[in-house]
């Protein structure tokens, strides 16, 4: 039976506790044409103060839809209806005609709109004639 060997007395290789210093890197003000430039004095940590009470948040509503819909418009808000109508009126074929979803006549709202207006004001127009016989439409009339 071997006994182990006394303890040996305890000697730390911790680094030290941790500590903040400030330090001044620039003891005198600068200067700047000549002029020298002293800051305010201020005591900008000890100014702030935490909260001693806690404010509760505030839920905000949904907002009524009516509100959404009929709420005041803007010129951005123009500018973007025209946008959206224009790409409506044209018609979304510059999207589907790629993937092969887009018939030989198309998906043209803006052109059967025209057809319909055109039925409405001038129901015997020869652009109209010509259109619902398939060939084409608006031509400007027959050519010699």
């Amino acid at each position: 039976f071997i006994l182990p060997p006394p303890p040996q007395p305890h000697v730390s290789t911790r680094a030290p506790p941790l500590c903040m210093k400030v330090v001044d890197l620039f003891p005198d003000a600068p200067t700047v044409g000549g002029i020298q430039v002293v800051p305010k004095p201020s005591s900008f940590p000890d100014a702030l103060d935490a909260p001693t009470v806690a404010k509760a948040a505030t839920i905000t509503p949904f907002p009524d839809v009516a509100d959404v819909i009929f709420a005041p418009t803007g010129g951005s808000d123009l500018v973007a209806a025209l946008f959206v109508g224009t790409a409506l009126l044209l018609g979304p074929d510059f999207l589907l005609a790629p993937a092969g979803l887009v018939s030989s006549r198309g998906i043209r709202p803006g052109y059967a709109l025209e057809g319909v207006v055109g039925e409405l004001a001038t129901p015997d127009a020869q652009w109209l004639r010509d259109r619902r016989g398939g060939r084409g439409g608006g031509g400007g009339g027959r050519r010699a």
